[in-house]
């Protein structure tokens, strides 16, 4: 096969937007989550070299608007440039009434039945979070492969299962616990977080991915770090105590409102 796999985070955060840029040596061009405004989608693809209408298929991991915000539209990003969009039968379902995509680019994805998408296969599997029909993904390649893991309030075994043979992990760090306990926010947010559909701390993702990394694992995304609860600073700390033993894989932090660099190769 052609090229080179590599992959970047476009936007990484509850107030600027998620969505992950995968590329794949047969050529096939993905995006998981499109929450960012179809404005900025199209300049920071543009800005890779990446022409919008050359996006082969979106992921969606689930419903809340940070992740969706492209599709939550009258004339959805998929439905400008034709890309078809993949997500569980559950998140059509909630979806529905908000959004207005043709039916034609609306598929499904079951956890755990593969999709073949060009020369990749990517496979969903689901998590813990608050919303319907959440799910996290794994691309595969031939030897190149990436999961994307945000958006949880824990990490149950399937889902360290699910990712622990990936080269390339996207892995959700989103607050320092104390932080996130003396912060101005309303009590009901603070424990919606800290709940186990709400999302990973720093110290909860580090002990996950403990478990988790490997000599094969070349490298960890931290992902959706709290504006308000958290630092790349603290993250990294946390990550890099529990795995500077297990492995040597590398480990990033990524931007909340830009473009990471572009990983892989």
């Amino acid at each position: 096969m052609a090229g080179l796999f590599r992959f970047c985070s476009l936007s990484s955060s509850s107030v600027h937007g998620n969505s992950y840029f995968v590329e794949t040596p047969g050529g096939a061009r993905l995006l998981v989550d499109c929450g960012v405004s179809i404005r900025r989608l199209e300049r920071y693809l543009d800005e890779m070299g990446v022409p919008p209408s050359s996006i082969t298929a979106i992921f969606v991991t689930h419903s809340h608007r940070d992740h969706i915000a492209a599709l939550d539209l009258k004339t959805p990003f998929a439905e400008k440039y034709g890309v078809p969009v993949y997500a569980p039968a559950g998140f059509w379902r909630s979806w529905a009434p908000r959004g207005d995509l043709d039916e034609s680019l609306r598929c499904t994805i079951e956890p755990g039945s593969p999709v073949d998408v060009g020369a990749c296969v990517v496979t969903a599997f689901r998590k813990p979070h608050d919303c319907v029909d959440p799910v996290g993904y794994t691309v595969r390649c031939g030897d190149h492969s990436i999961s994307i893991v945000t958006d949880l309030g824990c990490v149950p075994e399937s889902v360290a299962d699910a990712v622990r043979s990936s080269q390339y992990l996207v892995f959700e760090s989103n607050h320092d616990r104390e932080m996130e306990l003396n912060s101005s926010r309303s009590r009901w947010l603070i424990l919606r977080v800290l709940s186990d559909i709400g999302h990973l701390s720093n110290e909860q993702s580090a002990r996950a991915l403990s478990g988790i990394v490997s000599s094969e694992t070349r490298l960890v995304l931290l992902s959706h770090l709290s504006l308000e609860c958290n630092t790349p600073e603290l993250a990294l700390c946390a990550a890099t105590r529990l795995l500077s033993s297990r492995s040597a894989a590398r480990i990033e932090v990524a931007p909340p409102d830009r473009p990471s660099a572009m990983f892989g190769g």
